[in-house]
């Protein structure tokens, strides 16, 4: 459940959370090494040089670590789990989700003095910063905010929100259009430029702010 308003225009939008889940379980590394082990991808990716990003889904985690970390957190060299039922490539902010998941787990592990909304701070800073895509916050505070009975009215510029529940027997629909879908190889980045520019051409923040469409 989106508005589009959002993504590049720091509208309002009514995203709930799906069943699915990213599970990320963390522990210390017996080394000076990050290793991040995927079994969705069955795939391990070790860290020894803190100056390079990794690709992939390893980027997200690395992402995370090292925002924390330049927040003032210290954050030891670990090994992290991921399993995830949320389908990749689909739309369903599988992104959103591990960035979440692997926050919530160092929040638990070193006991981080932060909050769910802070949570969605880092997780989106980690997608832009580390994977590349100037993405909004919707679908950060979506999966770390958000439940499956209750939509989260949510002013993405303010962050101000309401939890409200689902209209009575209403169902979520989720349809597969069987196209593999990625933002950061989507044209994402390029329709959220094209609307900065056209907001700073109309002298406005952003389009959110144009009250006469004409």
């Amino acid at each position: 459940m989106r508005v589009i308003e959002e993504r590049y225009n720091d509208g309002f939008v009514l995203p709930t959370a799906i069943p699915q889940s990213t599970t990320v379980q963390i522990g210390f590394s017996s080394d000076s090494q990050h290793h991040f082990y995927s079994e969705n991808f069955n795939e391990q990716v070790s860290i020894s040089d803190i100056n390079h990003t990794p690709s992939g889904f390893a980027s997200y985690i690395f992402g995370c670590i090292e925002l924390l970390q330049k927040a003032g957190y210290t954050v030891p060299p670990l090994c992290v789990y991921v399993k995830s039922s949320v389908p990749m490539g689909s739309g369903l902010s599988s992104s959103a989700a591990l960035e979440v998941a692997t926050l919530r787990a160092l929040r638990q592990l070193l006991n981080l003095p932060i909050d769910d909304v802070e949570i969605a701070q880092f997780a989106q800073q980690a997608e832009i910063q580390y994977a590349g895509v100037q993405c909004g916050i919707m679908d950060q505070m979506a999966s770390s905010l958000a439940d499956t009975e209750h939509i989260l009215f949510l002013d993405t510029r303010t962050l101000e929100r309401r939890v409200m529940p689902l209209p009575e027997k209403a169902e979520i629909l989720v349809i597969d259009s069987g196209v593999p879908r990625t933002l950061a190889s989507s044209g994402y980045n390029q329709r959220r430029a094209e609307c900065e520019e056209a907001a700073r051409s109309l002298g406005v923040k952003a389009l959110r702010d144009i009250n006469d469409a004409a």
